[in-house]
C-alpha cells in the first residue's frame, strides 16, 4: 500500500494525552481516497471509501477527528 497523505487522531475526551483513534489517508487503485481507523487499543476497525480528499476531511472533522500531519 501507498504512504499515508495524513494521520489523524481522535481523544475520548480534551482531558487526554493519548488517542483512543488513529486514522489515514490513502490513494487508492481508482484515483479516490480510503480512510483507514484504528482503535489504538484493538486495531483496524474499518476502511471507508471517498471520491475527493475533501470528503475525507469532512468525514474526519464530523468524527472528531484532529489533524496532526506533520
Amino acid at each position: 500500500m501507498a504512504q499515508a497523505l495524513d494521520v489523524w487522531l481522535a481523544f475520548e475526551s480534551d482531558d487526554d494525552d493519548e488517542p483512543q483513534y488513529e486514522a489515514n489517508t490513502y490513494p487508492d487503485e481508482d484515483g479516490g481516497f480510503v480512510i483507514e481507523w484504528y482503535h489504538t487499543a484493538v486495531g483496524l476497525v474499518s476502511r471507508v471509501y471517498f471520491d475527493t480528499y475533501q470528503e475525507c476531511e469532512a468525514w474526519y472533522e464530523a468524527n472528531g477527528y484532529q489533524n496532526f500531519t506533520a
